[in-house]
């Protein structure tokens, strides 16, 4: 369900290793990086690596991943992300990083 979420402007879809030339846009942009809680991406390679790291956690039950795709042009403007999942409290944090 979470990768199927659609607004009036954009629309989540599942995170794949495909997109990593458009996800390195933000992944590898300083001023974007400075406020999340991943490293700096600066090459290709490192930014799919951490695409299969994302991958991993979503299979393993504790994150889950969507990229964010803008309906005008198509282009992924973003990565959203579920986690710190708690069963009792029946809450989790939620974060989002936006190409700027």
């Amino acid at each position: 369900l979470f990768h199927s979420l659609e607004g009036e402007k954009i629309y989540f879809k599942a995170l794949r290793i495909e997109d990593v030339q458009e996800i390195h846009h933000y992944a590898s942009d300083q001023e974007v990086s400075r406020f999340i809680g991943w490293n700096l991406m600066s090459t290709l390679e490192e930014t799919r690596q951490f695409i299969e790291i994302m991958l991993k956690r979503e299979s393993a039950g504790t994150h889950l991943y969507s990229s964010i795709v803008e309906k005008l042009t198509q282009a992924i403007i973003g990565t959203a992300i579920i986690f710190n999942f708690d069963q009792e409290a029946n809450q989790a944090e939620i974060g989002y990083v936006l190409h700027k």
